[in-house]
């Protein structure tokens, strides 16, 4: 059987032609996480968007950062004005988003939550978020959606070394060496005297 061409998710595709957002779709192979994605596009880890969902005391927010950054709870905090936070699971996206474990996008509207997006992502001129599906991704603007979602901006990140992994070149097969053969060497006759016999 043929397959299927990867769609972006319905609700997902009537929210943003709903938002007038600008948006350039790549389709990739299955992946789950944000580091994924960035090495099988090649992006710079800079230029991806990882989208997660936080319990911030009773409600829920999503919080959005670079793939390379790391989520620092005490900014996140401070930004979101809550004495708690911590990652929400994935059975909570199920549960109260019905989305896919996993597969939340980074349009708080469309989900009816908060959301913060980290203030080093939005300097970038063009960034790859999640869709709502693993084998699609959506090129925008952060400035784009920061008004669109009415996002808060604030630094909610801290830097880590993570960088994507570069493939190794193949190594050039050495030719074995050929034993060396064992040299004849001639041997001559002892030369005879001249002489009587």
């Amino acid at each position: 059987m043929p397959k299927k061409t990867p769609k972006i998710p319905p609700k997902v595709d009537r929210y943003l032609s709903q938002a007038e957002y600008r948006f350039e779709a790549f389709v990739h192979r299955t992946v789950f996480t944000a580091y994924d994605l960035a090495q099988t596009l090649k992006f710079p880890l800079e230029k991806i968007a990882k989208v997660l969902l936080v319990r911030a005391d009773k409600d829920f927010a999503l919080i959005v950062v670079a793939a390379k950054r790391r989520l620092d709870m005490a900014k996140i905090k401070k930004a979101l004005k809550v004495k708690s936070v911590k990652i929400a699971s994935e059975k909570d996206m199920v549960k109260y988003f019905k989305v896919k474990a996993g597969a939340m996008t980074a349009f708080a509207k469309l989900h009816g939550i908060t959301m913060a997006l980290d203030r080093g992502l939005a300097k970038e001129s063009q960034v790859l978020f999640p869709s709502g599906d693993f084998q699609i991704a959506l090129r925008l603007s952060p400035k784009q959606v920061v008004k669109n979602e009415e996002a808060i901006l604030a630094d909610l990140s801290v830097a880590t070394n993570l960088k994507l992994q570069t493939p190794k070149k193949p190594q050039k097969k050495s030719r074995p060496k050929k034993k060396a053969r064992p040299s004849k060497k001639k041997v001559s006759s002892p030369k005879r005297k001249k002489g009587k016999r």
